[in-house]
């Protein structure tokens, strides 16, 4: 009956609510433990590094180990680069880049949605993987692209 589906679909929205709230809540509190413990060392060298390598600033590296994470924490840091940290603010470009990264990413948190999903269905989660880092490297790729075109600055 009408009233069996919609109880029925109401219980379900209700626990994935609880869900995705549960892994946001999560995956946050174990980055905060990784940072303050000092365990995420390794990941902020590498993409310093990596940062280096590509010409951006090393103050972006905040952002990209948050944004690997939980996607708000990452994008929120990418905003405030530079000015928490007390290390130069970089370009406005290069936050954009790395949010756009952080967002097309999504980050362990929606990973982990979207493999409890898919878990029951047929598909494989590699491929979707896969997609996600691509769309990262794209959306990265493309703000570098358009920026001269879409951004005049106020002069």
């Amino acid at each position: 009956t009408f009233a069996v589906m919609l109880q029925d679909s109401l219980r379900s929205s209700i626990q994935l609510m609880i869900v995705v709230g549960g892994l946001v809540v999560f995956f946050s509190a174990t980055l905060e433990l990784l940072i303050h413990s000092g365990l995420l060392g390794t990941l902020r060298h590498l993409f310093v590094g990596l940062l280096h390598l590509a010409g951006a600033s090393p103050s972006l590296s905040d952002s990209l180990i948050r944004g690997t994470f939980e996607v708000t924490l990452g994008a929120r840091a990418a905003a405030e680069a530079g000015s928490v940290s007390g290390l130069p603010v970089p370009p406005l470009v290069d936050r954009v880049a790395a949010a756009a990264f952080v967002l097309s990413w999504g980050g362990l948190s929606v990973h982990a949605q979207v493999a409890g999903l898919m878990s029951r269905t047929s598909w494989r989660y590699g491929p979707f993987f896969r997609a996600r880092l691509l769309h990262a490297v794209m959306a990265v790729a493309l703000v570098y692209a358009l920026w001269p075109y879409l951004y005049q600055p106020s002069s």
